[in-house]
């Protein structure tokens, strides 16, 4: 199967988990022997740089790509108030990639056009009219349960109203364009039931693969950390959650520490040892980091999808403190624990804190459902049949 591989933003360097996630469905195509040429958007926080991509990858992807702007124009922003179209969707419009992928198309004889990500959608039509092949899209979540989310627990009405209409506003697009795909790929069975709640047909959920660590976690370790990029609002929010918490906690444990890591995470946060806040950067070695942390907390209150991060401590054997949301895409929470108030909470971290038995078999708890659900031969064989089939 020749295919044009069209992404919101380039998969490397993997900053993030929507790059993760990215690469991870690449690979997974590569390695069912998809000849694959790879098409990608560069923005200005996902910069395009082919130098980040392993040259054996360039080689087999023939990785190229378009930068635009994507920052928010004030005056665009304004002028989408009076009108039905997401500004989400329109910042990722440029006739540059337009002309681009339409070149491509021109050049080359392709079976199938992939869609990663929402964010390309909008070149959907245009491509349509020049490619009579099978157009695929495949989802990272249900892009406005995200600011449905943002909107319902943002305290300030003005901004929540603005943040509820983005919401409306990328439902109707979204709803509408996945119902032009000839296929819909997503990244969970809970993503596919609300698309298919809302009469989008031909959907099947490829979860993320993973195998588990050979590694052996510290189970004697207590401290607390969030790993995760800090230009994903979903993030701040939950670290925010935490770090209002510090004080009831400290009050009970002094010794009580929060270790903050993950791209933009000293922008955003800084660190105040003496109140048990230690703010890292971006981890290089993610594996190694896990290594020595202690109880991964993710209080996560907006979004859709699966938590990547959330899956690559699992695989690690990380004691995880999540929510309802969080652990959205999982078949089941037992390998997590869940805490939706403020009061589980605290009790799931003082009951992890003080027991090491309770973090290892939780964590051990992790490793086998990565084991069951997540297996690369297994996934990848469901993902050819879908695409065989459509």
């Amino acid at each position: 199967m020749k295919t044009l591989y069209i992404s919101s933003k380039p998969c490397f360097p993997a900053i993030d988990g929507g790059c993760v996630a990215s690469l991870n469905f690449l690979t997974n195509l590569l390695n069912e022997g998809v000849d694959i040429t790879y098409l990608t958007i560069g923005t200005r926080k996902h910069p395009f740089r082919l130098d980040a991509f392993p040259p054996d990858l360039r080689t087999k992807i023939k990785p190229s790509a378009v930068t635009i702007q994507t920052g928010i124009n004030f005056f665009s922003a304004f002028i989408s108030l009076f009108n039905n179209k997401s500004y989400n969707i329109e910042r990722f419009f440029s006739e540059e990639v337009e002309a681009k992928i339409l070149d491509e198309l021109s050049r080359s004889s392709y079976d199938i056009v992939l869609l990663d990500g929402l964010y390309v959608t909008p070149y959907m039509n245009q491509i349509r009219a020049k490619f009579d092949g099978k157009i695929l899209v495949r989802t990272h979540n249900v892009e406005f349960k995200i600011w449905e989310d943002l909107a319902k627990n943002e305290k300030r009405s003005l901004k929540g109203w603005y943040l509820n209409k983005l919401a409306k506003d990328l439902k109707r697009y979204e709803c509408s364009i996945l119902k032009e795909a000839d296929g819909v790929i997503t990244i969970s069975n809970d993503d596919s039931i609300q698309f298919d709640k809302l009469k989008i047909k031909n959907i099947t959920s490829i979860p993320f693969t993973i195998e588990p660590s050979a590694s052996v976690h510290d189970y004697s370790n207590q401290s607390l950390f969030h790993i995760g990029a800090m230009n994903w609002e979903p993030n701040i929010e939950a670290v925010q959650y935490v770090l209002d918490l510090m004080p009831q906690l400290r009050s009970v444990d002094s010794q009580l520490e929060f270790i903050i890591a993950g791209m933009h995470s000293k922008e955003k946060f800084q660190s105040n040892p003496q109140d048990g806040i230690v703010v890292m950067g971006y981890v290089e070695d993610l594996e190694r980091f896990a290594n020595n942390m202690g109880i991964l907390i993710t209080p996560i209150q907006s979004g859709s999808g699966v938590r990547i991060k959330i899956l690559e401590m699992m695989a690690q054997g990380v004691p995880i403190i999540t929510t309802s949301i969080g652990a959205q895409g999982l078949i089941d929470f037992e390998a997590l624990r869940i805490a939706d108030t403020k009061a589980e909470l605290l009790n799931a971290i003082h009951e992890l804190r003080i027991n090491e038995t309770s973090r290892s078999e939780l964590g051990l708890a992790a490793k086998r459902y990565i084991a069951k659900h997540h297996d690369p031969k297994t996934i990848r064989k469901k993902l050819i049949a879908f695409i065989q089939s459509t």
